[in-house]
């Protein structure tokens, strides 16, 4: 057995040994000398991607610091859809309808902004995150502005290279109303996950339900708005600070309008009741003086 025993082992690993001092001699051949190094060091990208190397002046070779991260980061999202029902009330002036519709809660995240920045553009004030409630046609209004700024008809040209999403078609509000009637609550769609009623059973409305409003939010509208922000957020800053049909689109909403901080709030009128309206006092001065004027006893 040429190979067997304890002197084939050792045999065979001087071979072993022999073999790596050539290829490590010849790899040390073409490896740069230890000035090179640093410039090596920095010509090679980094393996990690979350880890990011500051870039300075210095390390930049003077070239200044790193441009600033945008400070227009919008991300636009539909969390939940409800069902408003038919509604008719009536007032001592008339009769108001309102017809079923989609009532679509619209999630605003503003991301981190540029520090320099703040202060100079009206969406530096607004909350981080916040919700709006629209309906189905100032989505469709708001899909239509963003494809205008998205595209510069003068030039004939895009401005951003993202490709503009194409809007779903609306949801079939006659399933949704079958489903909700037949849960036999109205306020099904509103309800939160502690007091959801499936039982997981064939057949169940609440499930079926469910299921439907999953497909509807996260395989139509999902996809839209995630290209969609994607568009947004390379739209220059100074088009969105001056269209007056955006910022009404994304901030005319209670979530993101400063709160009142009283004892009572906003329920204030409705304990204490209407606030008394007093007139002016130019106004009383007039009144005295008329009076005066026609031999008026005043009290």
């Amino acid at each position: 057995r040429p190979w067997g025993g304890v002197a084939a082992t050792v045999a065979r690993w001087r071979l072993a040994g022999r073999a790596c001092a050539r290829t490590a001699q010849g790899l040390r051949r073409h490896l740069p000398s230890p000035a090179m190094a640093p410039a090596v060091a920095s010509a090679l990208p980094d393996s990690n991607p979350a880890r990011s190397r500051p870039t300075t002046a210095a390390a930049s070779g003077g070239a200044g610091p790193a441009p600033s991260e945008s400070a227009f980061a919008l991300k636009v999202s539909v969390p939940k859809v409800e069902v408003r029902l038919y509604r008719r009330s009536r007032t001592s002036a008339q009769v108001m309808k309102s017809a079923p519709r989609f009532e679509y809660v619209v999630r605003c995240d503003w991301g981190p902004g540029d520090p320099e920045d703040v202060g100079r553009y009206w969406w530096s004030d607004l909350p981080r995150t916040y919700t709006l409630r629209r309906r189905w046609g100032e989505l469709v209004r708001f899909h239509e502005l963003v494809a205008d700024l998205a595209f510069d008809h003068e030039h004939g040209v895009a401005r951003v290279k993202a490709k503009m999403p194409d809007l779903p078609s609306k949801g079939d509000l006659d399933k949704f109303l079958q489903l909700v009637a037949a849960t036999g609550d109205t306020n099904a769609l509103s309800r939160r996950d502690s007091e959801w009623q499936g039982t997981g059973l064939p057949g169940d409305p609440w499930d079926e339900l469910d299921l439907m409003h999953t497909i509807y939010v996260e395989k139509r509208l999902g996809p839209y708005f995630e290209d969609l922000s994607h568009v947004l957020a390379e739209l220059p800053k100074q088009m969105i600070e001056a269209s007056a049909a955006f910022r009404n689109f994304v901030t005319s909403g209670v979530s993101c309008k400063q709160r009142d901080r009283s004892a009572l709030g906003a329920a204030r009128e409705r304990f204490c009741g209407p606030v008394s309206h007093q007139a002016e006092k130019e106004d009383l001065a007039g009144v005295v003086k008329a009076m005066l004027a026609k031999g008026s006893v005043l009290p």
